[in-house]
């Protein structure tokens, strides 16, 4: 494997995600290039494309492929069809976090999956492993189906960022100011992540549904009767929950 000193890492996209990738580098003083449209087809190293994902397929089959250049995508939803047949030094190196830019946060320890091509070289594979370590990625294997994979991700990431959106609006329109708002509710929800990584869903839920407080649960819904949208989400996530529960039960 070489050395971070004589990795030769090129990163294609100047948006959030490439910026902040070169941002992390820089932090750690590790030369790299990054490149916005105008990048070279032909490069040595490792690549890293980190455009938009209508964009990568694109970009990957403007690329050359030889020996000495061993090319990744950023990308959780697409696999490796995206690259040319020939092409088998190649990946995918999907960090499982939101970029915001480097303006606003560098996240660090960022969790990570690889999947290299069946017929890569080990020293393919080596690179995409420094490549990973010179990020600052905790690396895990990707297992199973990728749709599935990326769904869980939107669950886990996007869909907590709405549900935190939607609960402070519902204290907003109480007189809260947005400041406010997310300050209370923050430490919360952070907490009820760090608690859901620990156990099942029955193991660690507090609250009024794993408390089985039927009452409080069809007053709350009721009084989001103003938003029929988030009343029936509401609902929905309590009979989720529930049915989740009975499940753990049984197993």
């Amino acid at each position: 494997m070489k050395s971070i000193e004589t990795l030769d890492i090129h990163i294609i996209g100047k948006g959030k995600l490439g910026r902040s990738l070169s941002a992390i580098l820089q932090r750690s003083h590790i030369p790299h290039a990054l490149y916005g449209r105008d990048f070279p087809h032909h490069l040595q190293g490792i690549v890293y494309i980190c455009v938009s994902e209508d964009l990568i397929e694109s970009v990957a089959h403007t690329l050359s492929y030889h020996k000495d250049c061993v090319v990744v995508h950023a990308s959780g939803t697409l696999g490796l069809d995206v690259f040319p047949p020939h092409a088998l030094e190649v990946g995918c190196l999907h960090p499982i976090q939101s970029f915001p830019g480097p303006e606003v946060h560098l996240p660090s320890s960022v969790p990570a999956t690889l999947l290299s091509h069946e017929q890569a070289s080990l020293d393919s594979i080596n690179k995409m492993k420094q490549l990973a370590h010179c990020l600052e990625f905790s690396l895990y294997p990707f297992i199973g189906n990728r749709l599935t994979y990326h769904t869980a991700a939107v669950l886990s990431g996007n869909f907590t960022t709405i549900l935190f959106s939607l609960a402070t609006e519902l204290l907003i329109k109480e007189g809260y100011s947005g400041k406010q708002a997310s300050e209370l509710l923050y430490s919360l929800a952070a907490q009820s992540l760090e608690n859901a990584s620990k156990g099942t869903l029955e193991e660690v839920l507090t609250g009024p549904i794993a408390r089985q407080q039927k009452d409080v649960l069809q007053k709350q819904q009721q009084n989001l009767s103003w938003d029929p949208l988030l009343e029936q989400l509401y609902d929905t996530f309590v009979d989720v929950a529930n049915q989740r529960l009975q499940k753990d039960c049984k197993d």
